[in-house]
């Protein structure tokens, strides 16, 4: 695609360079002849030239830092070339208009000429900043409406009302073509449009979320029931008494069907996923501390049954290894008891400090 938009281009520009040297070579556009259809064609691609060199060179390399400079050197190239196509005209002009130059003086008939020949370079030298100016307006409105998109998941319409407004990119139903206006049904059943045209609307949006189904038709995913091959149709909504099908480009019906069916199957996979609840990260999660009733029985029964290990603790109090295992590392952070022996054969024991604190538990229950 992107090869054949690049063999286009050069082929436009091919032709609009032969339509302009058939131009010059016919007619001797605002100065008088030069005497021959070669000095013509030279003429001719002298202004080619510029319009060029203006186009790829002096406008991207000068004109955003040096605006002035820019402009002047514009007039200083229409003028150095409205002398240089007066010079290659200078012999059959003298020949011809030898009795008028001798009349007004040379100075006077070539300066009419040159003022002339330079204005006609200077406004052919505009398009290309005109052609320029434009193409950047456009790249920083699309920026600007791919960040609103992206960011917001929004779009700029315009009501009914002629106010502009943004719409949720997830509540638009479906696009229809209209003139050079696209209009956009939501959910809701409002219309709303935008000028532009269709083509820019799929550079827009995701080929993810929306389809092209015809030149004037675009549909997003979320809203597709059903396809039958030959057209899709939409879910129901409350304000549509009927239900929406939109038959696709009879030229391309295989191509946009197959599209429609994968990137359904790809859109109800990714919500799927979406739904799924995500999977707990308990890597790194931290314990959490257990009641004082479970660490008080655990700290009684290690001081009733000195050594004992997780095992033994599991038949005293029947409470789980996970619970055990929590409940020591809890009383081991406040050093209520200690691990004595070898990992195998050792157990636990309660220590001073967790002798004392059952003492004031067992006397704060007495009183």
């Amino acid at each position: 695609m992107e090869h054949s938009k690049k063999i286009i281009n050069i082929l436009l520009n091919i032709l609009f360079c032969a339509a302009l040297l058939r131009f010059f070579t016919q007619n001797a556009f605002l100065r008088p002849y030069a005497g021959s259809a070669a000095k013509e064609l030279a003429g001719g691609l002298l202004l080619l030239a510029s319009l060029y060199a203006n186009y790829f060179l002096l406008y991207p390399k000068l004109h955003e830092k040096h605006c002035w400079l820019y402009w002047g050197c514009v007039i200083v190239v229409s003028i150095t070339l409205a002398v240089a196509d007066l010079a290659i005209a200078y012999p059959f002009i003298i020949k011809i208009n030898g009795p008028l130059i001798a009349k007004i003086g040379a100075y006077n008939y070539f300066s009419y000429h040159s003022l002339y020949i330079a204005g006609r370079n200077l406004a052919f030298n505009f398009f290309p900043f005109m052609l320029r100016e434009r193409q950047m307006l456009q790249q920083a409105l699309n920026k600007e409406v791919q960040i609103v998109y992206q960011e917001f998941r929004k779009i700029d319409v315009i009501d009914k009302e002629k106010n502009l407004v943004f719409i949720p990119i997830d509540d638009i139903y479906y696009c229809v073509k209209n003139s050079n206006e696209n209009h956009f049904y939501t959910v809701e059943g409002k219309d709303y449009y935008r000028p532009g045209s269709m083509k820019h609307l799929e550079q827009l949006f995701s080929e993810e979320e929306f389809i092209r189904i015809s030149p004037s038709i675009m549909v997003p995913f979320r809203f597709i029931r059903s396809c039958d091959g030959n057209g899709v149709l939409m879910k129901n909504m409350p304000w549509s008494p009927q239900k929406l099908y939109f038959e696709f480009d009879p030229k391309h019906r295989v191509e946009i069907a197959r599209k429609v069916d994968m990137g359904l199957r790809n859109y109800r996979a990714e919500s799927r996923e979406k739904r799924q609840k995500p999977v707990r990260n308990t890597k790194n999660r931290k314990p959490s501390v257990p009641p004082k009733e479970k660490l008080d029985e655990i700290l009684i029964d290690i001081m009733l049954h000195p050594g004992c290990n997780t095992k033994k603790l599991n038949e005293d109090t029947g409470l789980s290894l996970s619970t055990i295992e929590r409940c020591i590392t809890e009383l081991r952070k406040k050093r209520f008891i200690q691990h004595e022996g070898s990992k195998k054969t050792g157990g636990y024991r309660v220590t001073k400090k967790g002798a004392a604190a059952i003492s004031e538990e067992q006397a704060a229950v007495s009183s």
